[in-house]
C-alpha cells in the first residue's frame, strides 16, 4: 500500500515542518527481508529474515521474533530491543552449526542454542553446542558439545567430541579480525585408527603397522 504524509498532523518537535506518525505497533509480520549490520558486514554471511513478528509494550520494549536464513543454515531467534539502553537482546532457540561454514568450511552439522546481546558496548554471544560434526585434517569429529562464548569478534570455546575411536577435548580461541586461532587439544584416540591417519597425513602407508590400545 501507500502512505500519504499529508494525512498526518505536523509534529511540534520539528517546528511543524514534518508529519507526526501516531504509530502504535501491537504486532507486525514481515517476510523475505534482507538484513545487513554495517559494522560487521565483512564478517557476517548473507542473511534473509522470514516469519518476523514485532510488538511493543508500555515499558518501551520492542519485542520481536524471526527466522534467520543463511546459505548454510538457519536460526530461530526471539527477544527485544530497548530504546533506553540501545541494546538488542535475542534468545536463540535453535541455530544450525553449519552456519559457521561462512567462517570455517569444515563445519558440517549440529545445533546451537543460547543468547546474543548487541548494544553500544559491542556484541556478546553465549552458545551451547550439541551433536556437532566437523571434518578437519582428514578426521571426522562427532558428538561435539560444550559452550562457545564470543565478545565482539573474539571466540572462546571449551568443546568435547569423538574422533579416531576416542574422546577429545579442545579449548580454542578464534580471533576473527586477525584471521588466526590457537588452543589446546587433548584426547585418547585408538592407536589402530590414529596410526593409519598419521600415515595419511605424512603421505606414508602405515596400515600394516601393528597398533592396539589407546594413545594419550
Amino acid at each position: 500500500g501507500q502512505i500519504d504524509p499529508a494525512a498526518f498532523p505536523a509534529s511540534a518537535d520539528d517546528g511543524g515542518s514534518g508529519p507526526a506518525l501516531p504509530l502504535n505497533l501491537p504486532r507486525l509480520t514481515l517476510e523475505d527481508v534482507d538484513l545487513t549490520i554495517a559494522e560487521y558486514a565483512l564478517y557476517l554471511p548473507d542473511v534473509s529474515v522470514s516469519e518476523v513478528t514485532v510488538s511493543t509494550d508500555d515499558d518501551g520494549l520492542i519485542g520481536l521474533s524471526a527466522l534467520l536464513l543463511t546459505p548454510d543454515g538457519q536460526a530461530q531467534v526471539s527477544g527485544h530491543w530497548s530504546d533506553s539502553s540501545g541494546a538488542l537482546e535475542l534468545d536463540i532457540s535453535h541455530a544450525d552449526v553449519a552456519i559457521a561454514r561462512h567462517w570455517w568450511p569444515d563445519a558440517r552439522s549440529g545445533s546451537a542454542s543460547g543468547r546474543v546481546v548487541i548494544g553500544p558496548h559491542g556484541v556478546g554471544l553465549d552458545l551451547t553446542i550439541a551433536d556437532g560434526v566437523i571434518e578437519y585434517l582428514d578426521v571426522t569429529v562427532t558428538d561435539i558439545s560444550g559452550p562457545v562464548r564470543m565478545r565482539d569478534l573474539i571466540i572462546d570455546s571449551e568443546l568435547s567430541g569423538t574422533a579416531l575411536g576416542g574422546q577429545l577435548t579442545a579449548d580454542i580461541t578464534v580471533d576473527i579480525p586477525a584471521l588466526n586461532y590457537w588452543g589446546i587439544l587433548s584426547g585418547s584416540p585408538r592407536l589402530d585408527e590414529a596410526v593409519p591417519w598419521l600415515g595419511r597425513s605424512l603421505g606414508t602407508d602405515l596400515s600394516n603397522v601393528p597398533a592396539t590400545g589407546e594413545m594419550t
